[in-house]
């Protein structure tokens, strides 16, 4: 009995001893390093997708049709000056906003019909979403003659216009135009009565007026 008592003393002294010396010699702690995560992520700006209309020819060609009209004043035409008819042309752009184009114009009143062909060189000045602005300068030869008599004319024309569009789709487009028109006289043939007169360049038949236009333009 002594001896189990002895050794139950003997291990809770041990078990005592170990646990100061736990307390005075505390086990390491060891702090791992996270492990590495890779390159940091850069957001990207987000690109929103606009649809883009073709407001620049880019060296394509392009069609128009359309109206148009004009007041053009005139020492033979008594009353009506308002002339109305048709424009169709083809244009293309030269080098970045510079077009060129060449076109067919005829018009006619009550009193006189004419037609007109024509080249111009045009600028492109604005250019915003699906709008687009340009001005024109163009040099053509017209040629015309009254409905009540024999009177036939021809001049050298100088138009000058303002446009402005709008693309309804990426390769098509409406417009107007307002302009104005010179029209300088080269020659003149009247007959009345069995007799024939005819004169070159007369400035009292020199002509010019308001032009305006409405149309449509394909790209291709």
């Amino acid at each position: 009995m002594k001896q189990l008592f002895l050794f139950g003393v003997l291990g809770l002294m041990m078990g005592t001893a170990n646990a100061n010396q736990t307390l005075e010699n505390p086990l390491p702690i060891q702090y791992a390093e996270p492990a590495p995560m890779g390159e940091p992520v850069q957001a990207q700006p987000v690109k929103l997708e606009q649809t883009k209309y073709n407001t620049q020819l880019h060296q394509r060609g392009a069609i128009y049709l359309g109206y148009a009209g004009s007041n053009i004043d005139s020492i033979y035409l008594d009353e009506d000056k308002n002339h109305h008819g048709v424009d169709i042309g083809y244009a293309a752009e030269y080098i970045d906003n510079v077009n060129y184009g060449v076109g067919y114009t005829y018009q006619a009143s009550s009193d006189w019909e004419y037609s007109e062909v024509y080249a111009k060189l045009g600028y492109r000045f604005f250019e915003r979403n699906a709008n687009y602005g340009a001005t024109s300068l163009g040099v053509g030869y017209v040629w015309g003659d009254a409905k009540d008599y024999d009177l036939d004319t021809e001049y050298f024309s100088v138009p000058i216009e303002l446009e402005f569009g709008h693309y309804v789709q990426p390769n098509f487009a409406i417009y107007g135009t307002l302009g104005y028109k010179w029209l300088f006289n080269q020659d003149v043939d009247l007959c009345a009565s069995g007799e024939c007169a005819s004169a070159d360049g007369l400035d009292e038949l020199d002509l010019d007026g308001l032009t305006y236009k409405l149309g449509m333009k394909y790209h291709f």
